[in-house]
């Protein structure tokens, strides 16, 4: 999904170590985002390369942007026996316009 937004609020790169498919190694790296479209406010995060290009070159808060989201759900059961859905947004790119 493609919107028109403006940067809220950009968090700090995080990074954790884990092994990939291959026994290799890697670290994960993610940078968290605050979006308004309208009068809605979204988080996602940008993982790896647009990570790093995120830390390096900081969204600026106000400013408009065509951000490329892919939205992913997944159901869970809480200790109460209660199901919920869970709703995550990769970025997977931000262009300014």
């Amino acid at each position: 999904m493609e919107l028109i937004c403006s940067a809220v609020e950009q968090q700090k790169l995080v990074t954790r170590d884990y092994t990939d498919q291959h026994g290799q190694q890697q670290k994960f790296r993610s940078v968290g985002v605050v979006l308004r479209v309208g009068n809605d406010f979204l988080y996602c995060e940008g993982t790896h390369d647009l990570a790093d290009y995120l830390e390096k070159y900081p969204l600026k808060t106000g400013e408009h942007y065509v951000a490329r989201i892919v939205w992913r759900t997944s159901e869970y059961t809480t200790g109460t026996g209660e199901k919920r859905t869970k709703v995550e947004g990769r970025l997977m790119s931000i262009v300014l316009l």
